[in-house]
């Protein structure tokens, strides 16, 4: 039973980031349309994903992967193409 309580754990956790991707992504869309009124959430659509998407992951403060130049790298964009393949 352990390796599922560690797999259910890790899920946990897998989802708690996505949650938090998910609103760092329509935070990042607020800023741009100004608050929704009434505390309506903002909706994000498909073709304006991936330009929150780069600016959320851009705002971001977790340590981002470097090229040999020291510049970050946009990985994850191709992640995200693939992972909805």
């Amino acid at each position: 039973m352990p390796i599922a309580k560690a797999i259910e754990t890790q899920h946990r956790n897998a989802m708690a980031q996505l949650k938090a991707l998910e609103a760092a992504i329509e935070q990042r869309k607020a800023e741009d349309v100004g608050e929704a009124e009434g505390g309506t959430p903002v909706t994000v659509d498909k073709d304006e994903y991936d330009k929150y998407l780069k600016r959320a992951y851009k705002a971001a403060t977790f340590k981002k992967p470097t090229n040999l130049l020291g510049l970050t790298e946009s990985r994850l964009l191709d992640i995200n193409t693939a992972v909805s393949e």
